[in-house]
């Protein structure tokens, strides 16, 4: 237990459940990983890409890579006392330790029901589920590799709202949907990145042509942050979060794929011909990149008044379609067909306070 105690730290600050016990188990177990960053300890990884910390070689000859975890297993939203007991067992750490993680239910905050006030109407999940995970800062992966000396996976890379790193101000990247269930999936992370794929190179690409509307959806979604921790009354943060997802959702249904550059719009959840009009309305924005997710805020920004008209105009000729109002957005909200109907009944159902569809910019006459 001493080795415990001193090589793996605490859980860090936003760290996810199931990071944590990754690098638990890494030191229940001295995993390879160990070995690997003990003898290359207080080296930069920044500094030299042929160098990292933690060298592919390694990861790849883990028998890590290969496990995966069942679909209903997700870590993140807790564990009951039965999975904390079982783990523990497994990797011989004292059960104390995640203890204070159980909880009796806990799927119900991915399907947004435990933190759902009384009275307040349904908002469906805004945290993307385990088998759909793939958004991750390295910057922030970096950071947990100096400081615990393992790969570390933050909770809020998950919220389908923040396609960006609110540390770093940084548009998240997105590993192959392969690895999402991966119980290492933090150092699948790490190897992916360090193997600079074709995905990689790609993001760093738009996020070079498109600064000015990725600058622009970085502020949206730095007010909702602002938004919902300066607001105490749960029945409103649930409201106003409705509100926006429907916005949100509206935004990424096939009939605006218009609207977004070939570049944005690699999904990772399969065609949605395949889902019925209301699965696919809350379970698309569930399967999109942060790529994708990063133009929809832009085009939420747009509709609430937060983004300028002018600083939407686009100067890249791949992406001259792009709408600059919101007028033009509304105006392609098809008028035949559900989403329409479902898009107004889903506004009036969360309107409440700030968020009402009378305080939309440009909707629809008569609408």
């Amino acid at each position: 237990m001493s080795f415990y105690k001193s090589f793996i730290s605490e859980r860090c600050e936003g760290e996810s459940i199931s990071s944590w016990m990754f690098r638990l188990q890494c030191s229940a177990r001295r995993h390879p990983y160990v070995g690997e960053v003990e003898s290359c300890r207080g080296r930069s990884i920044a500094s030299s890409r042929q160098d990292p910390i933690l060298s592919v070689e390694t990861l790849s000859q883990t028998e890590a890579n290969s496990t995966e975890t069942n679909l209903l297993q997700d870590y993140d939203q807790g564990l009951t006392p039965a999975m904390a007991q079982a783990f523990a067992e497994r990797n011989h750490i004292p059960v104390s330790l995640l203890t204070p993680l159980c909880v009796d239910k806990p799927f119900d905050d991915l399907y947004g029901h435990a933190k759902h006030p009384k009275g307040a109407p349904w908002v469906g999940t805004a945290i993307i589920p385990l088998h759909h995970r793939c958004s991750y800062c390295y910057q922030c992966v970096e950071e947990g590799v100096k400081a615990t000396g393992l790969p570390v996976v933050q909770s809020c890379w998950r919220h389908v709202l923040m396609p960006f790193c609110s540390r770093h101000q940084t548009l998240l990247y997105d590993v192959s949907g392969k690895l999402s269930l991966n119980e290492d999936f933090p150092a699948a992370v790490f190897k992916f990145h360090w193997n600079r794929t074709f995905a990689v190179t790609r993001i760093d690409e738009h996020t070079r042509s498109d600064i000015t509307r990725l600058r622009g959806a970085i502020r949206v979604q730095q007010r909702l942050i602002d938004l919902w921790d300066g607001t105490s009354d749960d029945f409103q943060r649930s409201a106003n979060l409705g509100f926006v997802l429907t916005l949100f959702r509206m935004v990424l249904q096939p009939t605006y794929e218009w609207a977004y550059s070939k570049k944005e719009m690699f999904n990772k959840g399969g065609q949605p011909s395949v889902l019925g009009f209301y699965s696919a309305f809350y379970k698309l924005p569930l399967r999109a990149t942060a790529v994708a997710r990063a133009r929809a805020l832009f085009l939420v920004g747009l509709i609430l008044g937060w983004i300028d008209e002018d600083e939407a105009k686009a100067p890249e000729f791949w992406d001259a379609f792009a709408p600059n109002c919101a007028s033009v957005i509304w105006a392609h909200l098809p008028y035949h067909g559900p989403l329409r109907s479902w898009v107004r009944r889903e506004l009036d159902l969360y309107k409440l306070g700030i968020f009402s569809r009378e305080s939309l910019r440009d909707t629809l006459f008569g609408w």
